[in-house]
């Protein structure tokens, strides 16, 4: 049943993903706070509706401080992922998340006490070699600058797992840190955009210039939000972690093949990929060296 749950998920997020490209793309003059800021009405009447039916209670107010600032962190790493989206292929965005592994495997060193091993050096290298290939190839026309956009994501999500991590080891519920680390993230999406006069004319502009295929994909998006980041808890509470991690790092080559499909079959809703039989070839091989160093990282935890 865990590998239905990750499987489902890995879908799930790789929609999201993909959707989301197609909103930065498609409605430019939408800014990425303005975007998370319309995500929030659904969010925030979904997480409302939970809580109506049960109120997860963390076990300190600490913890539910740490739970909400993480979700902050993951708001501002959400921020550069539209950003990212903006700049290059949906698909390449992916390769932030196996850098969030490197990541992670440091901070286990540091606060867990964990050891660094001769597996995670060969995957970590892997890793920044697959990122290093998408520049030089000059197949997606993404410049190195722009790359840095994705060790920066990677680094702003990093304490929103350190935190999950640390509260399950507490013995916090899976369902309790997903409430309040997703209440802090929207509720800062929804508050944020007022904090600025020009983020205020953006979003005032933006409302009146809704449409009904604009609000439907949002709908969509955070539905297949809330749906991926369950099952993937799900999967974590009744699978093994190594396990369930190798089945969630086949997301870039889930992403690629939905992007393909979206611009080849549906082009209106495109997200922005460049699906030349090169690019497809480097994208590839990009993504199957990530996917090698993130098993000998896994084959660590």
């Amino acid at each position: 049943m865990w590998f239905l749950f990750a499987l489902l998920g890995v879908f799930c997020w790789a929609l999201v993903n993909v959707l989301d490209s197609f909103l930065v793309n498609t409605f430019g003059n939408h800014e990425p706070v303005v975007i998370m800021w319309f995500q929030s009405w659904f969010s925030l009447t979904i997480l409302g509706l939970m809580g109506a039916f049960y109120l997860p209670h963390p076990s300190s107010i600490d913890w539910l401080a740490f739970l909400l600032f993480s979700g902050i962190s993951a708001y501002l790493g959400d921020l550069v992922f539209l950003k990212a989206l903006n700049r290059m292929d949906v698909s390449i965005t992916n390769l932030a998340w196996a850098l969030l592994a490197i990541f992670l495997s440091a901070v286990g060193i540091l606060i867990f006490r964990e050891q660094w091993t001769s597996y995670q050096s060969i995957g970590a290298i892997l890793i920044v070699t697959a990122l290093l290939l998408i520049p030089l190839s000059n197949t997606s026309q993404i410049t190195k600058n722009e790359m840095i956009l994705l060790p920066l994501l990677a680094l702003l999500y990093t304490p929103f797992f350190v935190t999950q991590k640390y509260a399950l080891m507490s013995g916090e519920t899976f369902f309790g840190i997903f409430f309040w680390q997703m209440l802090g993230r929207e509720f800062c999406s929804f508050i944020f955009p007022w904090t600025g006069k020009k983020m205020r004319n953006s979003l005032i502009t933006s409302l009146n210039c809704l449409n009904f295929s604009y609000v439907l994909t949002i709908a969509l998006t955070m539905v297949f939000l809330f749906a991926g980041d369950l099952l993937t808890q799900a999967s974590y509470q009744i699978g093994q972690l190594s396990l369930v991690s190798i089945v969630s790092n086949i997301q870039p080559f889930i992403v690629l093949v939905f992007a393909w499909m979206f611009v080849r079959f549906i082009p209106q809703y495109s997200p922005r990929e460049v699906v030349t039989w090169q690019a497809l070839g480097t994208k590839t091989a990009a993504f199957s060296l990530a996917f090698t160093g993130l098993l000998f990282i896994a084959y660590t935890t």
